[in-house]
């Protein structure tokens, strides 16, 4: 039998314990992180992310700067059924360690988009979870040691835009395609 006086200390160090934990953070727009970022690296915009939380996928990249994202196991989650987590256009996008909770697509290099995706988890999009755009640029694009899963495609690219080099990639359950090159007739 247990005495109240034991109930009454449990009950007071339990109502204790939640005063002083802090509440749970609200999801941080990645957006506002990678503008509020700065250089590091020999990139233009370094972004460190925090493996505790849980980012809002809204990020647009288009100002021709070199980024680098290091993931450390962070989630990226899109709120928009219709967005993308990612997105890049005439700039440098490197990723790494991020794990990607698609809304539409992952990640999307667009026009004069160029960069590595190394180490990283990407899942649940209804259309792609890594895809190319228009307009080649010469530069590197890599697709190195991802898992790439439950998707409508896993890596999606142009004819016009192929990869500079694709391996270790693990693919599965996309069901429109694991590695699907669109060519123009």
């Amino acid at each position: 039998m247990v005495s109240k006086s034991l109930v009454r200390m449990f009950c007071l160090l339990f109502g204790l314990c939640l005063v002083l934990v802090p509440p749970a953070s609200a999801d941080q727009s990645l957006q506002e992180v990678y503008d509020a970022a700065g250089p590091g690296q020999g990139y233009d915009k370094l972004l460190d992310l925090d493996p505790e939380e849980t980012y809002i996928g809204d990020l647009l990249i288009c100002d021709w700067n070199s980024v680098c994202i290091h993931g450390n196991g962070a989630l990226v989650a899109t709120e928009d059924p219709r967005g993308y987590a990612i997105r890049v256009l005439w700039s440098q996008l490197d990723v790494d360690h991020l794990v990607i909770e698609c809304g539409l697509g992952g990640i999307e290099y667009g026009f004069d988009a160029y960069g590595v995706v190394k180490n990283n988890t990407i899942v649940g999009a209804s259309e792609n979870g890594v895809r190319t755009g228009l307009f080649p640029t010469g530069k590197p694009m890599e697709f190195i040691n991802n898992i790439i899963a439950h998707n409508k495609y896993g890596v999606y690219v142009l004819e016009v835009r192929l990869p500079t080099y694709v391996g270790y990639n693990d693919l599965w359950d996309n069901y429109g395609g694991h590695y699907v090159k669109f060519c123009e007739g």
